[in-house]
């Protein structure tokens, strides 16, 4: 209902600077568009169903990520902790399982599992697609949030359900997550 609201209302505003030579320069003037958002905004605080969902905060991050990852698939938007999960990472060390993972046909999937890991030692393979993590479905995560999740405090239990291209077959797993130390060259 609220999309339908939101393009009812910005057709109408559209339509009616569509027959103007300004309306060209409009359309791509930084400040317009911003004024437009901000209306969408304010349509979906007042009008979306689930108030919990309408912060200020969610709906720009939610508007940043979508706009970034529209960019190509390497680019994303990095909210502090993601942002401190990196420089983890660059100092060699994180607690998770020692999976690396990209995604591919909009699925989390590995690209490695790092030698003596926990994903290693249960056998996860390259290749395989991550469905499930405790359970949640991965069909409409972003790879930043699936690998907020494979994360954590080490020696919590991650449960997995993995599809595995080559043999079609679909493996669950429970893994405990362990300090993963990357060796340098």
């Amino acid at each position: 209902m609220i999309s339908y609201l939101l393009s009812c209302r910005f057709l109408s505003a559209s339509r009616s600077r569509a027959g103007s030579a300004a309306a060209k320069t409009e359309e791509d003037n930084g400040y317009s568009q911003i004024a437009i958002f901000a209306k969408a905004m304010e349509l979906i605080r007042q009008d979306y169903v689930d108030e919990n969902k309408t912060s200020y905060h969610d709906l720009v991050s939610a508007a940043m990520k979508g706009m970034l990852s529209s960019l190509d698939p390497h680019s994303q938007f990095m909210d502090p902790n993601d942002f401190r999960d990196m420089q983890d990472d660059t100092r060699s060390r994180f607690n998770g399982l020692g999976i690396e993972v990209s995604m591919k046909n909009g699925l989390p999937t590995v690209i490695t599992a790092m030698e003596d890991t926990p994903a290693a030692r249960a056998g996860i393979l390259s290749g395989d697609q991550i469905l499930r993590i405790n359970g949640m479905s991965t069909e409409r995560m972003d790879l930043q949030d699936a690998i907020n999740v494979l994360r954590g405090p080490a020696g919590a239990k991650v449960s997995l359900t993995l599809l595995r291209p080559s043999t079609k077959e679909i493996k669950e797993y429970a893994l405990q997550r362990a300090e993963i130390k990357i060796q340098k060259c």
